[in-house]
């Protein structure tokens, strides 16, 4: 039967679309862990499980409590738009911050909320059903701040379908906390593409407490046709002082 060429243009774009559609959602299964990598995981998840991520957000809600400087610089792109805001911020001994350099004040209670925001609840790597999904690590001989760590890496095993492409743990030896996190997530369909990357560090600051001293958060989506869109945030702490006492 001899089709018209309206018919032949639709019959084109739905087989397009499937193909699309087929290798935005599926893909081949990651092979299965070996011995020594079951091993890892198990290491890796049982650490996990009783680590204080809180620690982090913690250290970031009470930096006030040291006066320090911080810059601060936000960054966005819509469709037809682009900011750039920075900030030189000042705290002083009484916990009160005020601005050396830039327009407008950024909002202590807005940043905790980031922070938050950041570490994720329930991680797929953590779950049972996905471990099978990730290659697990352990970096036992590392060096952070010039003082002994370890680091845990997990990665997003080639074929596993999964959002989180990776993430980094770093552990401080002698107090045996959390002082580094990372996460770099990928999610793309026939709809939009996303990436994001998120970092928060701590550093050793005055009377041997951990401070904060590096927040990351960029997130990039990309819709078919249109301008990329971005937001990212990027905050470093330095020029810390011990806090007066009385």
């Amino acid at each position: 039967m001899r089709r018209s060429v309206p018919q032949l243009r639709a019959i084109l774009l739905f087989g397009v679309f499937a193909f699309l559609l087929t290798n935005a959602t599926c893909s081949s299964p990651p092979l299965p862990p070996s011995a020594e990598e079951r091993e890892a995981a198990a290491a890796v998840r049982e650490i996990l499980s009783t680590t204080r991520t809180g620690d982090i957000s913690d250290a970031f809600s009470r930096a006030s409590e040291w006066p320090h400087t911080r810059h601060d610089r936000t960054e966005g792109r819509g469709e037809h738009s682009y900011n750039s805001l920075t900030h030189l911020i000042r705290v002083d001994s009484s916990g009160t911050s005020f601005i050396v350099a830039g327009s407008d004040s950024t909002d202590s209670g807005e940043l905790s909320a980031l922070v938050d925001g950041i570490i994720p609840e329930e991680a797929a790597y953590l779950l049972d059903r996905f471990e099978d999904d990730f290659l697990y690590q352990i970096q036992e001989d590392a060096r952070y701040w010039s003082q002994p760590a370890h680091v845990i890496t997990i990665t997003a095993r080639p074929g596993a379908n999964q959002a989180i492409q990776s993430a980094s743990y770093i552990f401080d030896d002698s107090s045996g906390k959390l002082v580094s996190l990372s996460f770099r997530n990928h999610t793309q369909t026939i709809l939009f593409e996303e990436t994001s990357q998120y970092q928060l560090q701590l550093r050793p600051g005055p009377d041997g407490a951990w401070v904060p001293y590096r927040l990351v958060a960029r997130v990039a989506l990309q819709l078919p046709s249109r301008q990329p869109r971005l937001f990212a945030r990027n905050v470093t702490f330095y020029g810390y002082i011990t806090r007066p006492e009385g």
